[in-house]
């Protein structure tokens, strides 16, 4: 949601394991959907000739590990005649991102360590079930190409940079192993 170029649309999974009621271990994974943004068009088809704009990185992939604590929980009446459960949940974690770098005429792909941390709320439809949102703040290198002669170029350090993801997603519970 913080690229001015692109539209980035996460599709992943998230398995958490839940070794007290309240506090998981999760692993999970995202590939990342990318579209232009409506500045990136403007900005491509007004000004291709004069205007060069350098987009040093773009996210293809994200994978990692949280721990995440439930620390809220709650019930609240749906119509008067459901109850439904709550709860909140901060996580946080380490991982990997993939991203894309590329110059004029050259392109590589690069992997960073991140590290994020993340709030979310899940809603639970039925025992087995929950309507899950979160968000999540990633913080990693932020990369780009330098050119250190003809069509030679070398990967060098462009500060931090912090994307953020918000997800929706349905959460499927299963009986503990025994």
């Amino acid at each position: 949601p913080n690229d001015e170029f692109f539209v980035h649309m996460p599709l992943g999974l998230r398995y958490n394991y839940y070794f007290l009621e309240d506090v998981s271990f999760e692993l999970w994974g995202a590939y990342y959907v990318t579209f232009d943004s409506e500045l990136k068009d403007f900005l491509e088809s007004n000004f291709r000739q004069t205007l060069l704009v350098d987009i040093p990185q773009q996210l293809t992939w994200m994978a990692g590990v949280n721990a995440v604590w439930s620390p809220i929980h709650g019930k609240f009446a749906m119509f008067t005649t459901k109850l439904a459960h709550f709860d909140f949940h901060i996580s946080v974690g380490a991982g990997a991102v993939g991203v894309d770098l590329s110059a004029l005429n050259f392109s590589t792909h690069d992997v960073n360590v991140a590290g994020n941390v993340g709030l979310g709320f899940r809603i639970y439809l039925l025992d087995f079930l929950a309507l899950r949102f979160d968000y999540r703040q990633f913080f990693h290198a932020s990369k780009k190409l330098k050119e250190i002669g003809p069509n030679e170029y070398q990967v060098t350090s462009n500060g931090l940079a912090k994307p953020a993801e918000f997800t929706i997603g349905l959460s499927f519970f299963t009986e503990a192993p025994e």
